[in-house]
């Protein structure tokens, strides 16, 4: 019964980017490194990140010293209770070198009910 509502809720809910469709962050993560591979521009992903919702800011503190990167932004998503992972929290960290180009991206899921 959720796949068909879930169909529904596509057809007539156009957006670039739709976390209620992903079960975990692994899926998310694949789904959107084959989107936007590295060397992506990064405001392609921006425009359909904040278009479907999420919110998005740089950090300014570097997380990983070791990892290549020059700017990392965080963008947050949270579901609705129409998805196949309701009142989840989706973490998407996009790293970017210095000509604003994807150099990674990573996806982090977290339920708001305290569950996983």
């Amino acid at each position: 019964m959720s796949s068909i509502f879930m169909f529904i809720l596509n057809a007539i809910e156009p957006r670039p980017i739709k976390f209620e469709n992903f079960d975990s962050a692994e899926e998310a993560q694949s789904y959107l490194i084959e989107k936007y591979p590295i060397g992506t521009e990064f405001s392609e992903i921006l425009k359909d990140l904040t278009s479907s919702g999420a919110k998005c800011m740089q950090r300014s503190e570097k997380i990983i010293e070791s990892f290549e990167y020059e700017k990392i932004y965080v963008c947050t998503y949270s579901n609705n209770f129409f998805s196949f992972s309701p009142f989840d929290l989706f973490y998407t960290l996009i790293y970017l070198d210095n000509n604003e180009k994807i150099v990674d991206i990573f996806v982090k899921q977290k339920s708001k009910l305290g569950l996983t």
